[in-house]
């Protein structure tokens, strides 16, 4: 009701009491779902970053996996129709051992060679068969 052109009391205090901005409770809410969402995509970016650590180890740990046998096929095989090499340290590469072992199984002249780069991350390992050179 208006009484002498002015607004009625009970307009003026629905003015007064309408509710600007948000309420502790909604901003409580909001703030949860943000940490949240925040908390999800570190645990997934933590996650791929641990797994490129790992895939770095192991791709290093088969290069120098690789990188044994081509030494030991160069020199034809080792000197010897069976024997190990290892290098417990590799050099420039902190935490990675080497071990190179090598047979003639049999009568034959092929000898078997197994190389193992033991890493950070776990164990490499790679066979290979080769025939030395006559006379070698």
């Amino acid at each position: 009701m208006r009484i002498g052109g002015k607004p009625s009391v009970r307009k003026r205090t629905a003015r007064l009491t309408k509710p600007s901005g948000f309420t502790l409770v909604e901003i409580l809410v909001a703030l949860l779902l943000a940490g949240l969402l925040v908390s999800a995509v570190s645990a997934v970016l933590l996650g791929s970053v641990n797994r490129k650590v790992r895939q770095e180890e192991r791709i290093t740990a088969l290069f120098l996996a690789q990188e044994g046998l081509e030494r030991w096929i160069a020199l034809d095989g080792g000197s010897s129709p069976s024997g190990i090499e290892v290098d417990r340290s590799v050099p420039g590469f902190p935490g990675y051992s080497r071990e190179i072992r090598w047979e003639e199984p049999g009568q034959s002249r092929l000898r078997r060679a197994t190389v193992e780069v033991r890493s950070p991350d776990g164990l490499v390992r790679l066979e290979t068969i080769h025939l030395p050179r006559e006379g070698g």
